[in-house]
Order: structure tokens, then C-alpha cells, then sequence
């Protein structure tokens, strides 16, 4: 397995800054990853760069090398818009690290932009974070990312006993539920059709929009479903046809719908719903 470490701004200060360990050394950090994956059998290249641009670059330049990538964005961890694109864009499992919370005072990079699109965030742990992000992509070296993936897509979730869940293959029959005062048309207000086993619909589609709507499932869980679905798409599993494009544009808007600034409202959800059902 090929992995891309990508370290941010001023990490090439450790040992230098105030406070820090001696012998916690940036020379120090490369030499304890490349003895890490050489006894997971992994191979590593490694860049440091002190923007968001020059990480993009090496992304961009090792993106066809990279089967997993590991990412330190350090201060810029609530900004990085850009590498958080390029990491969904591509899609192959990423690990998010921080050395440490940051200086006093510093908003808390607990609450990075690239949380969403990777598969792990590790936190506070110093250089054992990165050591920790290789033995995870190692031992799962076919997960792909589109989110966070430390919890199991809404999909994998068993039905609870206030929303059932209908079985895909099974016809399902139920009308559209909206939230009081909503209104979506008589065309989004169509009966649920028959689903073969193994393919994903336009009705499946619409009918977890309706739950999310409907208050059955959150906005994190609908969100986590689309990623799930999406994957199966890039992964082969669902059958290709003519709706496809059409299905993987709604899923990547919705596996996007939870967090800013792609937050959809119930009035986009109720648009892209109308659309599903012309």
C-alpha cells in the first residue's frame, strides 16, 4: 500500500518551539513513520509545506502514486477549503492528525473542515498520532472516503422500532411525509415502486430525503448514508444505467448536505426531492 504523508505550517519547528520535548524533532517524526510502515509493509512518501497551496501541489503531484493518504494541516485546520475538496475529489481513505490542540487561545482544530472527508481524526496523541493513522489505513487498505468514517453509515444502522426501515427488493408502499406546513407537489407525492435487488433507484433516493424531511433521520445520518451509497457507486457495487450520473450528483450533494458551506436547507432538500420525481 502506497501512503502520502502531508505535513502543514511550521512543523518543521518541532523541537525548536518553546515547551516542546527534547528530541521531538520533526527529523525525529519522518524517521519514527518510515520505521513504522517499514514493519507494516507500507510504503510512505512524505511532504512539508508551510501553505495550503503547496500541500494541494503534493497532493495533486502523488494523487496517481497515493492508495491512502495521512494529513496534518495544523493552524490550518478550519480553513483549509481547497485540500478538503481535493481530498473528497479523489476519494481514497484519509487520516486526519494533530500533534496537539494548538497555542492558547487558538480555535480548537478539533473542529477542522477536513473531519468530513476523513476516514479518522486522531487528536492530541504527539507523534504516536502518526503512527497510529498508518496501522489504521494498513489494516483497512480498500476503505474508501467521502467522510468521516469513524461511525458506520446510516445504511449499516438496524431499523429501530419508531422508523422501519423497508427492505431494498421488497415493494415498499407509503406516501411522502412531509414536515407540517411543507409542500412538495403532487408529482413528489408518488407511491414507492418496485426495487430489484442490488440496484439503486430514484425511489430509495427519494425516500430517505422524505425520512429526513419527516424527522426519521438526522441531518449527520442522512449525510452518512449518501457518503456510504456513494462509495458503492465508485466501488462497482450498484450496477450501472442510465440514471446514474444523475443519482451520483444527488448523493454527492447530500453526503456534502450536513456541513458547511454545502449545508442544504429542507427547502433545497424539497427541490432536489421535486427533481427526483420529474
Amino acid at each position: 500500500m502506497n501512503i502520502l504523508v502531508l505535513h502543514g505550517p511550521n512543523l518543521n519547528l518541532l523541537g525548536v518551539r518553546p515547551g516542546d520535548e527534547r528530541g521531538r524533532t520533526f527529523d525525529a517524526l519522518e524517521r519514527a513513520i518510515r520505521a513504522r510502515a517499514d514493519s507494516l509493509k507500507v510504503l510512505v512518501r512524505t511532504a512539508l509545506s508551510q501553505s495550503e497551496g503547496g500541500l494541494l501541489e503534493a497532493l495533486h503531484r502523488e494523487r496517481a502514486w497515493a492508495e491512502a493518504i495521512v494529513v496534518n494541516p495544523t493552524s490550518l485546520a478550519r480553513t483549509a477549503w481547497s485540500l478538503r475538496e481535493a481530498l473528497w475529489a479523489l476519494g481514497k481513505p484519509a487520516v486526519e492528525v494533530q500533534l496537539e490542540d494548538g497555542p492558547k487561545g487558538e480555535p480548537s482544530r478539533r473542529e477542522s473542515v477536513l473531519r468530513e472527508v476523513c476516514v479518522r481524526q486522531i487528536l492530541n496523541e504527539g507523534m504516536d498520532g502518526y503512527l497510529r493513522a498508518l496501522e489504521h489505513l494498513a489494516a483497512s487498505p480498500r476503505e474508501k472516503s467521502i467522510g468521516r468514517g469513524a461511525n458506520p453509515p446510516a445504511s449499516a444502522n438496524p431499523p429501530s422500532a419508531e422508523s422501519p426501515r423497508k427492505t431494498l427488493g421488497r415493494r415498499a408502499v407509503t406516501e411522502v411525509e412531509v414536515p407540517s406546513g411543507k409542500s412538495i407537489g403532487p408529482r413528489a407525492r408518488t407511491l414507492l415502486e418496485t426495487e430489484v435487488p442490488g440496484t439503486f433507484t430514484r425511489e430509495l433516493l427519494r425516500r430517505k430525503i422524505t425520512d429526513r424531511l419527516a424527522g426519521r433521520i438526522s441531518p449527520a445520518e442522512l449525510a452518512e448514508w449518501a457518503k456510504g451509497e456513494w462509495q458503492q457507486f465508485q466501488r462497482g457495487v450498484h450496477p450501472v444505467g442510465p440514471a446514474k450520473e444523475e443519482l451520483e450528483s444527488a448523493l454527492q450533494r447530500l453526503l456534502l448536505s450536513n456541513i458547511a458551506p454545502s449545508r442544504m436547507s429542507d427547502e433545497q432538500l424539497l427541490e432536489l426531492l421535486t427533481e427526483l420525481s420529474s
